[in-house]
């Protein structure tokens, strides 16, 4: 009996001396391995491009280099990309299935820098209602798995020209090829004032949309650059028409996104104080824009 004590005892320290060996080296995944991954949840509209991929055992997982490319363009700029994705695990979270283990999710430099081509009008078009660039009717095909609830952190991201110093989800789950974030919390980076918005965003591939809210504080400079990026150049002059705006503004806004003929609302809900509005000086004012980009085709 002694010597099975004993037995079990060396096992069990060996096993950890193990652990504690590979926790300290990354073990680096072959490029063979990873081309094969990339390749199967890519889609016919989405690739998946990914430079490297290290684990620590047993609780890390982080990946270089990840892009997302629309299949659709010949040139290889992604618009969807990040320098670096931790993965973090926890063997608490019972039972031990990958979809279980995740705890959180921390991304370095997140980059969007447009929508996907289908969203624009292409620059061969005059005007949007020109007989060859009609509604398009192509579903986004994505196959989310489902997963428990983990905390997603990003660490400076630049989504549609909308900079944030960082960005924290406390929940990210998906369920049914649904992908739910709640209690998101956006920090900008402006240095002279503290200022972020809280939300909530659900993106429904069967439905095929994307619909979220978010409210808090910003400033022009925030906001703009985000219009210009989705190419909402109508809107301009109503946002262009507030100067000398300096203190943040209190602002709400709602989206709703339709993934197969790329519609989209966007409605703003502006609390600006102080400035002038096309020149007439303002104490504070309510105001709401609301923009809708759509193609219809003829009939």
């Amino acid at each position: 009996m002694k010597a099975v004590l004993k037995f079990v005892v060396v096992l069990f320290a060996l096993a950890a001396a193990a652990l504690f060996i590979l926790s300290r080296f990354e073990i680096r995944l072959p490029a063979e391995m990873l081309d094969r991954y990339a390749e199967t949840v890519s889609t016919s509209n989405l690739i998946v491009r990914i430079d490297s991929v290290c684990l620590r055992f047993p609780t890390r997982i982080r990946a270089n280099g990840f892009r997302l490319l629309d299949s659709t363009k010949t040139e290889a700029r992604p618009f969807l990309s990040a320098d670096r994705v931790d993965i973090h695990l926890s063997f608490s979270r019972f039972p031990w299935r990958l979809e279980n283990l995740v705890k959180t999710v921390t991304v370095t430099a997140l980059k969007m820098p447009r929508l996907p081509e289908g969203y624009y009008i292409p620059d061969s078009i005059e005007f949007p209602g020109s007989y060859d660039f009609t509604e398009t009717d192509s579903p986004v095909e994505l196959e989310i798995p489902s997963f428990a609830p983990f905390k997603l952190k990003i660490i400076d991201a630049d989504v549609l020209d909308l900079k944030a110093k960082a960005v924290t989800v406390e929940r990210v789950s998906a369920s049914q090829n649904v992908l739910q974030f709640s209690g998101a919390r956006v920090v900008f980076p402006d240095r002279d004032v503290s200022m972020e918005v809280t939300g909530d965003c659900e993106v429904d591939i069967p439905g095929q949309r994307i619909l979220g809210s978010v409210h808090g504080q910003a400033r022009q400079p925030n906001i703009r650059p985000m219009l210009q990026a989705l190419d909402i150049s109508n809107c301009y002059q109503f946002i262009d028409g507030f100067t000398g705006v300096t203190t943040p503004v209190d602002a709400g806004c709602r989206f709703d996104v339709n993934l197969r003929n790329s519609d989209l609302r966007l409605f703003l809900d502006l609390h600006p104080t102080g400035g002038a509005y096309r020149g007439v000086p303002l104490e504070t004012a309510q105001g709401n824009v609301d923009v809708r980009v759509f193609v219809r085709g003829h009939c």
